[in-house]
């Protein structure tokens, strides 16, 4: 820089804001900082400055440091669109999604034709699970810039969100095209050809991504995803471990991991892996259960109707879901209550009309909320996501009234002891395990059949539906 800090007096507001942008863009953020503050000193309302030192707070990381310089320009001058969109920005690193999106809106008021903070609208109402109106957004600033390459990658991980990955793909491959370099439109389109199951083309795509960035946690991921997916179990196992590697606290990619190698299984699978599994799988679950010829709510309710002996019966429903199981219970049922993990779920599930509450919570921490008993606690197809049962049947004891039904169904393991945790992500149990528990925990077994629940890549998954009755105190 020619123009030294010290030479300041001798220059003008505007050659001030050029020259700390100057230094701005060089990286040099201490002696960019002390130029505005500088202009500061001779006009505490200028817009720029106050702006600028908010975009300072927001590249080193204090966004709510630079929410508060950006509002302070915005009270200066509201009528710039650049910085209500920096101010969605900062916002959204916060986590404050609709603050964000109106201050996205809002720049998108005040310049129409302004492409950034549509695409910025877009991923904010896409993190809110808005796919519908984040698509149009997307390729709104595509028009507006053509040449906008993070834009053309986001439109590319909406289309792939909602079904469409052939699309998505059509859309990295545009975004790569403007900027070869972009390592996370290489680990979208690699996401989009394993939903393709163009396994080749994807470990590609992701090996790409991870040259440009090797600690790119989800490009490991994804390529990970497809070696598995391939067969390549050794290859996927690196894959897990180089993606803990790069983020040792997602319990998740260590729950992937665990179901692929051998040893001892976590106790349960993240509640974070259930609910992301479930809310995006919610549209399509009922569909996709009748192709796999799903029987577990039937057996329930036959197993039930086989031993219940009184009137119509009030009826908790663990991992309701989208209320399939309800469904088929309604028949036996006075009340249905139903708790289920996945927000998305209990929609589904809300809409049947057969609920008389609905909870969003895990099993035990929803059945603890719950101040009553009931006649029969179901769970159908839930215990393949815990591994670990014992929290569960004590949580189960307390909501049941004495000679109360437990009826479940859990995959059949005939070699362990207790239970094991598969490479489909599952946990089958055996029955000595169960036994062991109904003993424990005051139950007595009323049946256990071995059936077939469902298919599994045309083959036929086995279980056990099992029924349970609480043993009344001596």
């Amino acid at each position: 820089m020619e123009t030294r800090p010290e030479n300041l007096d001798a220059l003008g507001i505007p050659d001030l804001v050029e020259l700390g942008l100057r230094y701005h863009e060089a990286g040099q953020l201490a002696e960019a900082e002390k130029v505005y503050r500088f202009i500061l000193q001779r006009d505490p309302n200028d817009a720029d400055a106050l702006h600028l030192i908010g975009l300072l707070a927001h590249q080193r990381g204090d966004h709510a440091t630079a929410i508060e310089w950006i509002n302070k320009a915005i009270a200066s001058d509201s009528s710039f669109a650049g910085y209500h969109n920096n101010l969605g920005e900062a916002r959204r690193s916060l986590g404050q999604l609709e603050a964000a999106a109106e201050a996205y809106r809002q720049a998108i008021r005040l310049h129409p034709d302004f492409a950034e903070p549509h695409n910025n609208l877009g991923l904010v109402l896409q993190q809110l699970g808005n796919l519908k109106d984040a698509i149009p957004l997307y390729r709104r600033a595509i028009a507006l810039s053509p040449g906008f390459a993070d834009a053309h990658n986001n439109l590319g991980t909406a289309l792939t969100a909602i079904g469409r990955p052939g699309e998505g793909i059509a859309c990295h491959q545009a975004a790569l095209r403007l900027r070869p370099d972009f390592p996370e439109a290489w680990a979208n389109m690699a996401f989009s050809l394993v939903l393709l199951g163009k396994m080749a083309e994807a470990v590609a795509a992701a090996h790409k991504a991870i040259a440009l960035r090797p600690d790119y946690y989800e490009a490991w991921r994804h390529l990970a995803a497809a070696h598995e997916k391939a067969g390549r179990k050794a290859e996927a196992i690196e894959a897990y471990r180089q993606a803990l590697r790069c983020r040792p606290d997602s319990k998740d990619t260590a729950f992937y991991l665990a179901a692929l190698e051998s040893g001892n299984p976590p106790p349960t699978a993240p509640l974070s892996f259930v609910r992301t599994l479930f809310d995006n799988y919610a549209p399509s679950f009922d569909l996709h259960l009748g192709a796999l010829q799903y029987r577990a709510p039937q057996l329930i309710r036959d197993a039930v109707a086989s031993v219940a002996t009184q009137g119509k019966l009030d009826v908790l429903d663990l991992g309701c879901g989208t209320g399939l199981s309800g469904a088929a219970l309604a028949p036996l049922a006075a009340s249905l209550t139903g708790i289920d993990l996945s927000a998305n779920m209990v929609e589904k599930a809300r809409e049947r009309g057969i609920y008389a509450e609905l909870l969003v919570d895990d099993l035990v921490g929803g059945m603890n909320k719950l101040d009553r008993q009931f006649d029969l606690v179901v769970a159908c197809d839930v215990f393949v996501y815990i591994g670990d049962l014992a929290n569960v049947f004590e949580a189960v004891k307390r909501r049941l009234k004495p000679g109360g039904l437990f009826a479940f169904t859990t995959e059949a393991e005939d070699q362990a002891a207790n239970y094991v945790l598969r490479s489909s992500r599952r946990y089958a149990h055996s029955v000595k395990y169960l036994e062991e528990l109904a003993k424990q925990y005051g139950f007595e077994q009323i049946s256990a059949q071995r059936k077939t629940l469902r298919t599994e890549h045309r083959r036929e998954m086995a279980g056990w539906v099992v029924v349970l009755r609480t043993i009344a105190p001596s």
